[in-house]
């Protein structure tokens, strides 16, 4: 098991980051977290393309996806034999050094950063959840919705709130009291043939493990719609579960509001959801990059 993280920086095992970098001082950048299963980045085209949009969308400079899977490769290969456990691999890029305050230099040179870590203890345990309806609101921006940036307020207050209330995980809301995601996750509500998930053109992170089922919504059986979601919607679905990229699908069993009432999900709808769950985790197996190949090449 790896004991503690390992972190590559421009290609070489450091921690230490210049404190002039503009991730540090602005939050300019963006990252994406992943599962890497024996050698396997499981869904990791859809870790590229979120990379690859949130370069587009920041006006970074384009990024070299070989390159940096070379990169990946390369650090993996150097864990040796902790490389054959689960492990979370966490990409992130800021736009580097250079800039007069806010404005941001031209050229820039991004600052890459690959860490590795060991994954949950817990990651094929996770039963149903009970969320609390968070108070912490998302913020509203249309020019950053979708991307995962660095700024990331919103979730570690979220967190905190949940923290003293003891509860792991909850729904957010948005400033118009759309219900957007939970404070680590996308969200999906199951009625009918109907998959639903919010629209996330105001708020919110389009996941990996959400775009991928995007694609396997026909084959899964359900019509996709993505929509603005209200609270009357969530508590009328069928069912409900979370997903992200190293846990999954999460089912949800119920839902505590701030009123201190508590709303009970069908117990039928955790087959359906264990199902998407398990086609899901086939897909990703078999669509996965595997970094063993790729260190040969």
């Amino acid at each position: 098991m790896l004991a503690s993280p390992r972190v590559w920086i421009n290609g070489s095992e450091t921690s230490f980051l210049n404190v002039f970098d503009r991730g540090l001082s602005y939050g300019d950048g963006f990252f994406t977290t992943a599962l890497v299963r024996n050698g396997a980045w499981l869904n990791g085209s859809a870790h590229l393309w979120r990379l690859q949009q949130s370069t587009e969308k920041l006006h970074f400079p384009a990024l070299d996806s070989a390159d940096l899977l070379k990169q990946i490769c390369a650090s993996y290969a150097q864990l040796g034999e902790l490389n054959t456990h689960s492990l979370v691999l966490k990409i992130m890029v800021t736009r580097g050094v250079g800039g007069r305050g806010y404005q941001p230099p031209e050229p820039s040179q991004p600052t890459l950063i690959i860490q590795w870590s060991a994954a949950p203890s817990d990651l094929n345990a996770t039963p149903p959840l009970t969320l609390w309806e968070c108070q912490t609101p998302l913020s509203l921006n249309t020019a950053t919705a979708g991307i995962k940036h660095l700024n990331r307020l919103d979730n570690v207050l979220a967190k905190n709130e949940l923290a003293h209330l003891g509860f792991s995980d909850g729904l957010m809301c948005n400033a118009r009291q759309d219900v957007i995601c939970s404070s680590q996750a996308n969200l999906f509500l199951l009625r009918g043939d109907e998959l639903t998930t919010p629209l996330l053109h105001e708020s919110g992170v389009h996941g990996t493990v959400r775009y991928a089922l995007e694609q396997l919504s026909v084959q899964l059986g359900y019509r996709w719609r993505e929509q603005p979601v209200q609270w009357a919607q969530v508590l009328e679905a069928d069912g409900l579960f979370l997903s992200n990229a190293i846990r999954g699908i999460v089912p949800v069993a119920a839902l505590h509001m701030a009123d201190q009432s508590e709303h009970h999900f069908a117990s039928e709808s955790l087959l359906d959801i264990a199902r998407i769950g398990a086609y899901f985790d086939d897909y990703q197996s078999a669509t996965a990059i595997s970094l063993v190949n790729e260190i040969g090449r």
